[in-house]
């Protein structure tokens, strides 16, 4: 069970260096993997949740699609997805971050993932700060 987490999928800052976290998950493939699953939590509830493969071949899908439609006019997010996936040296491999202690499968089989505490504290970083009115 995840502590109280004070911020959701969409107040973490995807942008900033590329690739996303440089320097966060201590692995390139740690760190594309992280940004991945925050993008498509963000996209599916955009709350903390185990997410399964098939969630994030869905909107990895969807993101690709709009980015290859509107080109340099997508929006940020599905262009940056799209970036990543045309990279040959950028590579998901979400047993890095469970090896590191950031995520952990709810059902390895299924390919079912969720992060940690400790993970959950690394994204902390990129968290954009809120504006007060």
């Amino acid at each position: 069970m995840l502590a109280m987490v004070d911020f959701k999928p969409s107040d973490v800052s995807l942008f900033g260096s590329f690739p996303p976290f440089c320097a966060t998950f201590e692995r390139t493939e740690a760190e594309v993997t992280a940004a991945i699953l925050v993008r498509v939590l963000e996209a599916k509830g955009n709350v903390w949740r185990p997410i399964g493969w098939p969630e994030v071949a869905d909107v990895l899908r969807a993101d690709l699609e709009i980015a290859e439609s509107m080109g340099d006019k997508a929006p940020a997010t599905q262009r940056l997805i799209d970036d990543i996936a045309r990279n040959p040296f950028l590579r998901p491999a979400p047993s890095e971050l469970v090896t590191r202690g950031f995520c952990r499968w709810t059902d390895e089989e299924q390919r079912i993932v969720e992060f940690t505490d400790a993970g959950l504290e690394r994204l902390r970083r990129h968290v954009r700060p809120h504006e007060t009115p």
